[in-house]
């Protein structure tokens, strides 16, 4: 998070890469989580109308940038109530299917939700996003290193995460 890391920057990539269960090249260093937010909602040129989901857990590294980012532009922030305690997955796949429509362009979600603990299922909103054309950018603050990580498998478009948790 802090540095050192630049005369070794082929060494870590590739051993976050390793972490993650993905390629060297699909891992980009930065800094922490929220700088990962801020540059995943700053990269979309998104129109007036255009929906961006984000769950009522998400953490504010994960609404702010979508909210200074973008929200000036015109385009609709979707805050769906996601339950506290579901009683299964589907509970909370369900609520982010029924927040999508035909304007929704992206999906932002929390891996872990950082006050409760949370899973949240990435894998399964990324599956039924990718059939509709929607993008799904994570906030793995919480998640990464907690358990393993497969972002292959988890189908998310982009993941960020911090260094110095876990």
């Amino acid at each position: 998070m802090w540095g050192g890391w630049e005369k070794e920057i082929e060494s870590v990539r590739d051993k976050v890469a390793k972490l993650f269960s993905v390629s060297p090249e699909e891992i980009a260093l930065n800094h922490n989580t929220s700088e990962g937010m801020n540059l995943i909602a700053r990269s979309f040129d998104l129109a007036p109308g255009d929906e961006v989901i984000l769950g009522n857990h998400e953490h504010a590294s994960g609404t702010i940038p979508w909210e200074f980012w973008q929200e000036s532009k015109g385009i609709k922030l979707i805050r769906p109530e996601l339950p506290l305690i579901p009683e299964s997955k589907e509970d909370i796949v369900a609520v982010y299917r029924a927040a999508i429509t035909p304007k929704t362009k992206i999906i932002s979600m929390c891996h872990v939700v950082n006050t409760n603990g949370m899973i949240l299922p990435v894998k399964e909103v990324s599956e039924i996003a990718h059939k509709q054309g929607i993008l799904v950018a994570v906030d793995g603050a919480q998640g990464a290193g907690m358990f393993k990580t497969d972002l292959s498998d988890l189908g998310c478009d982009f993941y960020a995460a911090s260094a110095h948790k876990w």
